[in-house]
C-alpha cells in the first residue's frame, strides 16, 4: 500500500502466520517471519511476494523482529533459546551456520508465568553498517516491588535526553510473552522525520519534531483460507467419580475412622475396610480441613467460597445432626484445633481479601491473619495475636497452652492471651538454623489412650 494510505494489496498468504516483514533498503526483497513449515522462521521472497525462501530451519527457537543488515547480504533476527532467553542471531543469505551476536546480558529469566523472556529484542543497523542498537528487556521478578524494564543498548549517541513522542500509548506486553516484540514491527521513515508504527488498531504516522499523529487510512480485501476446524469429540463419562485427591485426611482419636475433604465436601470412612460416605450433604457447601474432638463425637471443619468467604462449623461425626455454623463474620478461616476439654476451639483467620490477593496454593496463611479462638458450641471469637508467620496451632494435654508451628523457629507455644512465647523444638540443617518444614507437630496427647 502507498506510505500515505490507500488500497492494500496482499503479497502472501494463505493459511501460515506471517508477519513483521521488512523491505531490504533498496526494496527489491521482503523479510518476514512465517510459521509455514510449523515453526516460526525467517523467510525471505522478492517485494511483490514472489519467490519465497526458508532462511532459517529452527524448530525450539521462537523468532521475531527480523532486520536486514545494510549490505542487503544478512539477516539479524531475535530469537529466544531453550534456556528462555532473547539473543540475536545472523543468518547469511548464502547459508552457513548462524552465529550468535555478542555475550548474553542480564539473563535471568522471571518466575512469573506472564513475565517477558529477558534479552535482546527489536535490533535495528545504523545506516553505515557498523553499529547495530537493540533494546534490552529486564522482566519484573517474582515478588519485586519494581516493574519491567526496557533499556536501548546503544554506542556513539550524542546525548542520554528521552521525551515521549506519543503518550498516552497502548499497553505493551512486558507483562506477557512478546512473541512480536515490544512494539511490532515500528520503522522510521527513510528521511528520518517521522515513525510509522500500528498501535490502537490502525496505522500512525507520528512526526519526530512535533510529535504530531496521522493516522494512515487503507482498506483490505481480504480472502483467507480456512483449514478444517479441529473438534475431537469427547464424551464426559456419566458413571461414578474416582476422587485422586484426599485433602487433610485425619484419624479420630480412637483409630478406627478417617475423615477427609474430597470433591470440596467432607467424607467419613470406617476402618479398615469401609466404604467412603458424605457426612455433610448440604448443597453447595465448599467443605475443608476436618479436626476431631479429643472424644471423636464431633468435627470441626471450615468452609470457603471467593464470593462469600467462610466460616468454622461442627457436625456430629455419626451425622446424626446437620452441620452447626460457630462463625458469624465471614472470613477466611483455616486449621481449626479442639482443646482437650472440648469446651473451646482456635483456628487462624485473615480477612476475605487478603486470600483473594493471595494467588497460587497457600504455602501458609496470609500475612495478615490472626490466631483466635472461640467456644466449641459458637459465638463470641476472641483475638489472641497476630499470627505472625505461625501456623498448624494445636493443644497439648495442657488446657492453658497453645502451640503452632513458627516459620524460622520450629515448634512454640504461647498462653491462651498470646503472651509467654515459648521455643520447644528448632530444626537444624547443616549450618543454616531454621529452614523452612512443613510442619512441627507433637504426638498426639490421646495417642496413650488409644485402645
Amino acid at each position: 500500500m502507498p506510505a500515505i494510505g490507500g488500497a492494500a494489496t496482499r503479497l502472501i498468504g494463505g493459511r501460515p502466520f506471517e508477519s513483521q516483514p521488512r523491505f531490504l533498503p533498496d526494496g527489491a526483497q521482503l523479510v518476514y517471519i512465517s510459521d509455514r513449515d510449523g515453526a516460526d522462521n525467517v523467510w525471505i521472497a522478492n517485494s511483490n511476494g514472489t519467490g519465497p525462501r526458508q532462511l532459517s530451519h529452527e524448530r525450539l527457537a521462537t523468532m521475531f523482529s527480523p532486520r536486514w543488515l545494510s549490505d542487503g547480504k544478512a539477516i539479524v533476527v531475535s530469537a529466544t533459546d531453550r534456556d528462555g532467553v532473547v539473543e540475536l542471531w545472523r543468518f547469511d543469505l548464502d547459508g552457513g551456520t548462524p552465529p550468535k551476536l555478542g555475550q548474553r546480558t542480564r539473563n535471568t529469566p522471571s518466575l512469573l508465568v506472564s513475565a517477558s523472556y529477558p534479552g535482546a529484542y527489536g535490533a535495528e543497523p545504523s545506516p553505515d553498517g557498523r553499529l547495530l542498537y537493540y533494546t534490552m528487556v529486564e522482566p519484573r521478578q517474582h515478588r519485586a516491588v519494581e516493574g519491567p524494564r526496557a533499556f536501548i543498548t546503544r554506542l556513539d549517541l550524542a546525548t542520554g535526553n528521552e521525551r515521549w513522542l506519543k503518550f498516552p500509548f497502548q499497553r505493551d506486553e512486558l507483562e506477557a510473552r512478546v512473541s512480536r516484540d515490544l512494539l511490532p514491527n515500528y520503522a522510521f521513515t527513510p528521511d528520518g522525520t517521522a515513525i510509522l508504527a500500528a498501535f490502537g488498531g490502525k496505522i500512525h504516522r507520528l512526526t519526530m519534531a512535533t510529535g504530531a499523529d496521522l493516522v494512515v487510512p487503507f482498506s483490505a480485501d481480504v480472502a483467507l483460507e480456512s483449514a478444517e476446524r479441529l473438534a475431537f469429540p469427547g464424551r464426559v463419562a456419566e458413571g461414578p467419580v474416582r476422587a485422586r485427591i484426599l485433602q487433610r485426611p485425619a484419624f479420630s482419636p480412637d483409630g478406627r475412622h478417617l475423615v477427609f475433604s474430597a470433591f470440596a465436601g467432607l467424607y467419613l470412612v470406617d476402618l479398615p475396610n469401609g466404604r467412603p460416605r458424605r457426612l455433610t450433604p448440604t448443597p453447595g457447601a465448599r467443605e475443608f480441613e476436618p479436626a476431631w474432638s479429643p472424644d471423636g463425637k464431633w468435627i470441626a471443619f471450615v468452609t470457603w467460597t471467593a464470593a462469600a468467604g467462610g466460616s468454622i462449623w461442627r457436625v456430629r461425626a455419626d451425622g446424626s445432626n446437620s452441620p452447626e455454623r460457630l462463625t458469624s463474620v465471614a472470613a477466611f478461616y483455616t486449621r481449626p484445633a479442639w482443646s482437650p476439654d472440648r469446651a473451646a476451639l482456635v483456628a487462624l483467620r485473615a480477612s476475605r481479601q487478603s486470600r483473594l490477593g493471595t494467588t497460587g496454593p497457600m504455602p501458609g496463611p496470609p500475612p495478615d491473619a490472626d490466631l483466635i479462638s472461640l467456644p466449641a458450641t459458637g459465638g463470641s471469637v476472641k483475638r489472641i495475636m497476630a499470627a505472625q508467620g505461625m501456623t498448624l496451632p494445636h493443644f497439648s494435654a495442657d488446657p492453658a497452652r497453645i502451640y503452632a508451628t513458627a516459620s524460622g523457629e520450629g515448634l512454640v507455644s504461647v498462653t491462651l492471651d498470646g503472651s509467654d512465647r515459648r521455643a520447644h523444638v528448632q530444626v537444624v540443617e547443616g549450618l543454616r538454623t531454621g529452614p523452612p518444614v512443613p510442619a512441627v507437630l507433637p504426638t498426639p496427647w490421646w495417642a496413650a489412650e488409644r485402645p
